[in-house]
C-alpha cells in the first residue's frame, strides 16, 4: 500500500512539474527593454591561401520610437573590433559591414506571437521571428530568406528561472542551429541563416539584460561576453573634439570645431548600462555634470544622425 502511494506521489510530482514547464513555455517572453546581444561575424575568404576575418560588436536597445502608430524599441550597434588570421591575413578586401549606430527598431507582438523589425531607412515591419512554428515547418521572414531553414524539433530551455521555447533548426544544411524566444538565434539577432562555409555568418555569444547574462552560448570568442567599446568605427575625422578635464570630479566640458544639430550624448558604465543621456544638443559646446554618478570608469558616446561621431573613456574621481 505504501509503495503504491509512493509511486502515485512520484507520478503526481512528475506530472505537476511537466505542467508547470508547459505553462511557462506557453507564456510569451518578449525581448527586454534593456537587452544587449554580443555577436561575432565571421567571414571566410579563400583568397591567397585563406583568411578568416572576425568582427566583434554588441547590439543594445535604447529608447522607444513610434512607427506606423506602433511602439518599437530602438536598436543600436556598438563599436566594431576586427581581427584576421590565416595565410592571407590581413584580409583584403574586407567585406562591407555597417560599423556602428542605429540599425532599426524591434517590436514584439504577443497577440500574433511574433517579433518584427523595421530596418534602418525603412518604414515597414519585417517579420523577424515567428514563434508559432512546429517541427518540419519552414522558417519564414527575414532570417530565413537566404536559404531553406526547417524546424527539426521544438523544446524548451531554462533562462533566468523560466522556461522559454527553443526551435532547433537545420539551416542551409547546418544542423544544431536554433531560435530562442526573447533571446535571438544561434547566429545573432538580425543575422540571417546562411551557409557557413563561404558567406559571412554570425555567432551569438551571449544575451544580456544590463549586467545580467540571460543566455551564453559557450562559443569561444576573443571578447567573450564583454561589451565592445573600441574598434574601427567610421568616426567623423573632419571634426575636432575636446573633452576636458578628464579625469573630472564635478563637471566635464565638451567642445567641437563644427556645429552639432540634434545630437545626443550617452554615458555608459563599465557594465554597459546607460547611466546618463543628454538629448537635442545643438551648437559647439556642452557641459556634462556628474550629478550622482559614483567614481569610476565610464564611456562617453556622441551620436548624430544615428551615427557615432565621437567616443571617449571618462574617469570620474572624488579627488
Amino acid at each position: 500500500m505504501k509503495m503504491k502511494m509512493k509511486k502515485t506521489l512520484l507520478l503526481f510530482i512528475a506530472f505537476y512539474s511537466l505542467s508547470i514547464a508547459y505553462g511557462q513555455t506557453n507564456t510569451y517572453h518578449p525581448f527586454s527593454d534593456s537587452a544587449i546581444w554580443r555577436v561575432d561575424i565571421l567571414v571566410n575568404n579563400p583568397q591567397g591561401g585563406g583568411c578568416l576575418a572576425t568582427y566583434y560588436f554588441h547590439y543594445y536597445s535604447s529608447g522607444d520610437t513610434l512607427i506606423n502608430s506602433l511602439i518599437h524599441n530602438k536598436i543600436y550597434k556598438s563599436f566594431v573590433a576586427l581581427t584576421s588570421t590565416g595565410a592571407a591575413s590581413p584580409c583584403n578586401p574586407l567585406p562591407p559591414l555597417q560599423l556602428s549606430g542605429y540599425i532599426g527598431a524591434l517590436r514584439d507582438d504577443s497577440v500574433a506571437n511574433k517579433t518584427f523589425f523595421v530596418f534602418q531607412n525603412e518604414t515597414n515591419d519585417s517579420l523577424l521571428f515567428d514563434y508559432n512554428l512546429n517541427a518540419n515547418d519552414t522558417v519564414k521572414g527575414f532570417i530565413g530568406a537566404y536559404c531553406t531553414t526547417v524546424v527539426s524539433s521544438v523544446d524548451s530551455i531554462m533562462i533566468n528561472g523560466n522556461y522559454r521555447k527553443r526551435w532547433n533548426c537545420n539551416a542551409c544544411g547546418n544542423s544544431n542551429q536554433y531560435i530562442i524566444e526573447g533571446i535571438g538565434t544561434s547566429y545573432g539577432l538580425t543575422e540571417i541563416f546562411v551557409n557557413n562555409s563561404v558567406n559571412p555568418f554570425g555567432r551569438l555569444i551571449c544575451s544580456r539584460e544590463n549586467t545580467n547574462i540571460l543566455y551564453a552560448t559557450g562559443y569561444n570568442s576573443l571578447f567573450g561576453c564583454e561589451l565592445i567599446y573600441n574598434g574601427i568605427d567610421e568616426l567623423n575625422t573632419d571634426n575636432n573634439f575636446k573633452v576636458f578635464p578628464n579625469p573630472f570630479s564635478s563637471s566635464l566640458n565638451f567642445e567641437s570645431d563644427k556645429t552639432l544639430t540634434n545630437a545626443y550624448i550617452t554615458v555608459y558604465n563599465i557594465h554597459g548600462q546607460n547611466v546618463k543621456q543628454i538629448k537635442n544638443i545643438s551648437g559647439r559646446s556642452i557641459t556634462l555634470h556628474r550629478d550622482n554618478l559614483p567614481d569610476g570608469l565610464y564611456f562617453f558616446c556622441l551620436m548624430q544622425d544615428h551615427k557615432v561621431i565621437f567616443s571617449e573613456k571618462l574617469i570620474i574621481t572624488d579627488y
